[in-house]
């Protein structure tokens, strides 16, 4: 009788099907695939390819490891290319550029080899070639499979990139992240009119030898669909650059190197309808941030505020007018800090001033470790008590020899309190060293966003679209 009962999964129907297969990864779909010899999991396996993001990482610090790598996206492609919407093939480069030059040549020849044979039935509508050195003449051989593109990311290490024929390839793109943008004349004359009469809504791109000057800006028409910018670059040209783009809603600095000639006040003051700035790490001058806060707590407009700088700490910017201007900033709504445990003496008036603050995230540094001693967990304690509308908070660092539990549930406690008062606290501390969530409240769907963005990088990851 108990035979009799069991479910085959041949008896599965596709909603049931696509339930499972949404949790395997590219490796696993290609073996359902190839036993499945009758076709029978066809329908499922096309409708979990076309709606889900596919990442390959082919990063390594041994040239001939990348092969191997690349024979993984090979079988996915000659089963499922024809399905696949969205697409990542990264590879970070571990060893000297000019030592793996030649491999990245050669694999970049054999994608689009891969691309041209395999994909395109369905229409790209996301792709990140980031790493790779994809030619012009590539994207315009295969025009049809690219023109529906809503996000590209491109780049390649070529540091005379133009760039500008994407948007005669990919006219309904949205999203656009370049790298390596090299300030020459095409720059200047094509490409970046072109981005600036774009019906782009985020760009992001790092340019080597800064903006053109304020003669050409100035030619250049204002963009008002474009509500996202991300650069690495702060020069005198930057802010007028900005001022381009009157809908501009978020700013983030990635990786930035902070120049003679910037001035963080006008960035502010030119800008005022910014209302979330992210400042990464980078080569930047601590006193032009400290002064770039200051500003934007006396404007008080923002409602994020993210320093996520990893390699040095933010305490050099969180001293004198850099607190003084985040103490400024009472719209706050979401703030992140990656701090040492020296700030805690701030919390307290963090929490009085920041009265609309409902997200929190606290990545905690000390001596190139992540680490929580009593005083600062007190302190974490009390500002989260006090945060009265707070519904979010995430804290990160080392849990050797820590009570993580008990931190939990003095927290949950916390929580309780918080309810009483109409709302609820969401709480997640994550282990900075063995790189996992310890205690979560948060949606998986969350969790990948925290994940893929500046906390963790995730090497393989898949996300519905759903």
């Amino acid at each position: 009788m108990e035979e009799e009962n069991r479910t085959n999964i041949f008896d599965l129907n596709d909603n049931c099907l696509i339930q499972i297969f949404d949790h395997l990864d590219d490796v696993d779909l290609v073996k359902v695939k190839r036993i499945d010899k009758q076709s029978y999991f066809d329908s499922a396996l096309r409708h979990v390819i076309k709606t889900s993001l596919f990442s390959f990482d082919l990063s390594c610090g041994d040239e001939n490891a990348y092969h191997p790598k690349m024979k993984r996206v090979f079988e996915f492609l000659e089963l499922f290319g024809n399905y696949v919407t969205k697409m990542s093939v990264d590879c970070e480069v571990y060893l000297d550029f000019e030592e793996v030059r030649p491999a990245l040549s050669v694999m970049s020849a054999y994608l689009e080899t891969l691309i041209e044979r395999f994909c395109g039935q369905a229409q790209f509508q996301y792709c990140n070639f980031y790493s790779f050195q994809l030619r012009e003449n590539f994207f315009k051989d295969n025009e049809s499979k690219f023109k529906s593109l809503k996000e590209l990311h491109i780049g390649g290490h070529s540091h005379a990139a133009n760039y500008s024929w994407i948007f005669d390839i990919c006219k309904k793109l949205k999203v656009l992240k370049l790298h390596e943008v090299s300030e020459d004349d095409t720059i200047a004359d094509d490409l970046l009119p072109k981005i600036v009469s774009s019906e782009l809504e985020k760009i992001e791109f790092n340019i080597l030898e800064g903006f053109p000057d304020a003669a050409i800006i100035n030619k250049l028409p204002k963009n008002y669909t474009v509500r996202t910018i991300i650069l690495d670059h702060l020069d005198k040209s930057t802010n007028l650059f900005l001022t381009r783009f009157p809908k501009l809603e978020t700013l983030k600095f990635s990786t930035i190197s902070c120049f003679e000639g910037f001035q963080p006040s006008d960035l502010i003051t030119q800008s005022p309808q910014i209302e979330h700035l992210i400042i990464g790490r980078g080569g930047y001058k601590n006193k032009s941030i400290r002064k770039l806060l200051l500003a934007a707590g006396r404007q008080n407009k923002l409602k994020t505020l993210r320093l996520i700088e990893k390699n040095s700490f933010n305490d050099e910017i969180l001293v004198d007018e850099g607190v003084e201007g985040l103490l400024k900033m009472t719209n706050l709504e979401h703030l992140t800090l990656s701090v040492s445990y020296k700030f805690g003496q701030h919390l307290n008036e963090l929490s009085r001033r920041l009265k609309k603050l409902n997200q929190f995230e606290f990545q905690c540094k000390s001596d190139n470790a992540y680490t929580l001693d009593a005083q600062l967990k007190d302190q974490l304690l009390d500002f989260v008590k006090n945060a009265k509308k707070l519904t979010v908070v995430k804290f990160e660092f080392r849990l050797d020899g820590f009570d993580s539990e008990g931190f939990y549930e003095s927290l949950i406690n916390n929580r309780t309190v918080q309810r009483n008062k109409g709302s609820i606290l969401y709480v997640t501390i994550y282990d900075a060293v063995r790189r996992h969530y310890v205690f979560t409240d948060m949606k998986d769907s969350t969790l990948e966003t925290w994940q893929r963005d500046e906390f963790v990088k995730m090497k393989i990851y898949r996300k519905s679209s759903n």
